[in-house]
């Protein structure tokens, strides 16, 4: 039996375990949860395709996730914020340029997955490339280019 005073050390422990994971042992794993408790979306873990986009999902949810802390705390003045949107919309348009070329460098987690397989990296470009215009279409939609009123 665990002393409580001790119990908040437990959940450190873990934390420091599951934060030391690789993303191809958490794949691994989720795969094999998913197989052990015979759900439909086990199989999804073995199909090159998907993991792929998943990868691709998990770069640009980071990227957003970048952002986002960028934009918030203390002492940020509405210029620089629309800056930082401005230079993301302005990453938005290259990666799909990039995208155009069959180049997928900018999302790592997708070009590690490509490497680490035998799935070809240009393979799935097609869904990306859609993703990233509909991001570029919502980011002008929710903040049009106002950079005129700053000046």
């Amino acid at each position: 039996m665990f002393c409580p005073k001790f119990l908040c050390c437990s959940a450190v422990l873990f934390h420091s375990e599951a934060r030391w994971l690789s993303p191809g042992k958490v794949r691994e794993e989720i795969r094999v949860f998913l197989e052990e408790s015979m759900h439909e979306a086990a199989r999804k873990f073995s199909d090159e395709q998907f993991l792929m986009k998943l990868a691709y999902l998990s770069d640009v949810f980071g990227k957003l996730n970048e952002l986002n802390l960028q934009l918030q705390g203390r002492d940020k003045h509405l210029p620089h914020l629309a800056d930082k949107i401005s230079a993301f919309t302005r990453k938005l348009e290259m990666w799909g340029r990039c995208l155009d070329q069959g180049n997928t460098d900018a999302f790592e987690n997708r070009t590690e997955l490509a490497e680490s397989s035998d799935c070809e990296a240009t393979t799935v470009i097609p869904c990306p490339k859609q993703h990233i215009s509909s991001l570029m279409g919502l980011f002008q939609q929710y903040f049009p280019n106002n950079s005129a009123q700053y000046d």
